[in-house]
């Protein structure tokens, strides 16, 4: 710090450019939780800290793909609403046949994609919930509604916004079908409960002959982990000539 009279700050970034830990020039050590092997020191000065964590915040809470909230910003979100307006419904909404855009168009096309749907969801959600991306072609809507019915019917709003055709090369586009898991509040709600009902319902989902199911008591996952999660019948991916 060679005696500057500026306030300065130690930032120790971890894997993964996430915060591990601050040291302030009065020797002081604040944790951010744990240093990560590759972990870099940065001096700053204390008037850009606060802009330095939040965006390395937001970098670990968005999907770096699709500019969504990951699984734990959308978790944040989700206990945000839990604390300040009660319990939200979870839509776990899961794409159907998407293997079958990176076997055939390959990788790229599959990235482009899943960013296409991904905006699609951000806008048919708007005023109506929020979306993140929990992983692959696993996508979570929190709604805040409390009823089955008025749960259903904004899944099938959603659902109707991915529609469009997604552009995934030059003169091809695909539209997305999907098969949604819903998972209602409760008395007691836990995130991890929570999402295992939405995911059951999804699996319900992916095996029956509809494309939405609503968990219910009794429902069941299968033990088997290789169990099937398509559609019997289900038309999976259509291909949109654009040429």
């Amino acid at each position: 710090m060679g005696g500057s009279s500026s306030p300065t700050v130690l930032l120790i970034r971890g894997g993964h450019d996430r915060p591990a830990a601050m040291m302030f020039g009065n020797g002081v050590i604040a944790g951010l939780g744990g240093f990560a092997a590759g972990g870099a020191c940065v001096w700053l000065h204390a008037g850009r800290v606060r802009g330095e964590l939040l965006r390395m915040r937001f970098a670990a809470e968005h999907d770096c793909l699709t500019g969504l909230p990951n699984r734990a910003g959308i978790r944040r979100r989700y206990e945000h609403d839990l604390s300040t307006h009660g319990c939200p419904t979870l839509v776990l909404l899961d794409l159907d046949g998407f293997k079958q855009v990176n076997d055939t168009f390959g990788h790229h096309a599959g990235d482009l994609f899943l960013m296409g749907v991904a905006a699609r969801l951000r806008e048919a959600c708007r005023g109506i919930g929020q979306v993140g991306r929990l992983g692959g072609d696993e996508f979570l809507i929190l709604l805040p509604w409390s009823t089955s019915d008025e749960a259903t019917g904004a899944v099938e709003v959603i659902l109707r916004g991915l529609g469009e055709p997604v552009a995934v090369g030059e003169g091809t586009a695909l539209i997305a079908k999907a098969s949604v898991g819903i998972a209602m509040a409760v008395a007691e709600c836990m995130w991890s409960s929570q999402l295992r009902c939405a995911d059951i319902a999804l699996y319900h989902a992916k095996n029956g002959p509809g494309g939405i199911v609503l968990f219910r008591d009794g429902m069941r996952h299968p033990n088997s982990a290789s169990a099937p999660r398509s559609r019997p019948g289900a038309q999976q991916i259509t291909v949109v000539d654009q040429a």
